[in-house]
């Protein structure tokens, strides 16, 4: 139960309890000492936690429930680092798009070009980090099958310094 708790309270950033009523254990998420959310399975608690990790569930201060953000949408996301040698493998004949020097929290640049990109892309579930030999961080987008690629191609030019993966492995293989 203690490895369950240290979870959940690594995922969400809040304070997680336990009580036991009427033979049931509940796991009680707190915000700046007040509960905000309690729930009777684990399954329901995690995905609490992910919901308030990527942004989508907010907890308040000053209530004892929680608000949900229908505009953030619910991604358990996946960010797996690999090396430019490793990403083609994985992208065979499949296109992508590389948003370069992505600093700070690789979720919060996930939640943002997921919401600006939610119009024209299914929802990614599965992202890749490349780090450059400078100490760049690259965070890669593999496109999914159903994508609006001219209206993403044009979104992409307003976003600024990203590229498709077709281009970036050509262009940028030096600085592997």
């Amino acid at each position: 139960m203690k490895d369950r708790i240290k979870t959940l309270e690594e995922i969400s950033g809040l304070s997680v309890g336990t009580r036991k009523k009427e033979g049931v254990n509940y796991f009680i998420f707190r915000y700046k000492g007040k509960n905000v959310k309690s729930t009777h399975s684990y399954p329901k608690a995690k995905c609490f936690a992910e919901g308030v990790k990527f942004g989508r569930v907010k907890a308040h201060q000053n209530r004892m429930d929680c608000k949900i953000d229908a505009s953030i949408p619910f991604i358990p996301n996946q960010i797996i680092e690999t090396t430019l040698s490793g990403i083609q493998e994985l992208l065979v004949k499949k296109e992508a798009i590389v948003f370069m020097g992505c600093g700070g929290d690789l979720y919060e640049w996930i939640q943002g070009i997921t919401k600006q990109t939610k119009d024209m892309v299914d929802p990614v579930k599965q992202w890749y980090s490349i780090k450059t030999t400078g100490g760049r961080i690259d965070l890669v987008m593999p496109l999914p099958i159903n994508v609006d690629l001219g209206r993403l191609a044009v979104w992409k030019i307003g976003f600024g310094d990203c590229s498709w993966w077709s281009d970036y492995k050509i262009n940028y293989k030096n600085q592997h």
